[in-house]
């Protein structure tokens, strides 16, 4: 078997202690159950792993303020650099710089109505020149129709609401659209956490054609 192993620190060359790490299949996307944990000098090892390709996650929670990261620098799994493990042989160097990062939170109800809604998916994409890219991370609605998705890294950003549970509901962006580019954008800063993010989910008209047309 073999391992891999790097540091992680801040954007000022902090070790960081205690981030969480996350590795998939690169071919599959599947997350392994090992994992790795950083140490009090921003160290970390990864193993024993099975010769072959993976892909690795920076996964720090929201109160350890900094943003998620792919390694080498990327911003969801499927854009991650994937890193090649020999058998008998560490795949050293695979160093994070992690900035501080963001979050966001809100509320989302049913349009026309005061009827929380549980359960839904948030989703986040990250604007890019004309391009937005899904991010792996997101949320889900609790009890009563608030959610908290994050770290994010700095960046403008697109909310969407999605009914996973077939309540006749539309996907729904904030700024209360079903329409993609006329969603509100949604700037975030370092250490940023935007509440009140709220969005009114549109009911589907009765036709069945608009989900399928706008996702």
């Amino acid at each position: 078997a073999g391992w891999i192993a790097g540091t992680v620190n801040d954007t000022i060359s902090q070790p960081l202690a205690g981030i969480d790490l996350d590795i998939y299949e690169a071919t599959t996307g599947q997350r392994l159950t090992i994992g790795g944990l950083t140490q009090a000098d921003g160290t970390y090892q990864i193993g024993p792993l099975a010769p072959g390709q993976y892909k690795l996650r920076c996964d720090p929670t929201i109160a350890q303020g900094y943003a998620v990261e792919y390694y080498d620098g990327k911003l969801n799994l499927a854009l991650a650099d994937p890193i090649t493990v020999s058998g008998g042989v560490g795949a050293t160097g695979k160093n994070f710089t992690l900035e501080t990062g963001g979050s966001i939170a809100g509320q989302v109800v049913k349009a026309g109505t005061s009827q929380l809604l549980a359960g839904i998916d948030i989703d986040v994409f990250i604007v890019q020149g004309s391009s937005y890219i899904r991010l792996n991370q997101s949320a889900k609605t609790d009890a009563n129709g608030n959610y908290l998705v994050g770290p994010l890294p700095v960046g403008t950003y697109l909310v969407r609401a999605d009914d996973p549970l077939g309540q006749g509901l539309m996907a729904t962006y904030y700024g209360n659209t079903v329409i993609q580019t006329q969603a509100t954008y949604l700037a975030l800063a370092a250490g940023q956490q935007h509440t009140g993010i709220n969005i009114q989910m549109a009911v589907i008209n009765g036709t069945g054609g608009a989900w399928r047309l706008y996702e």
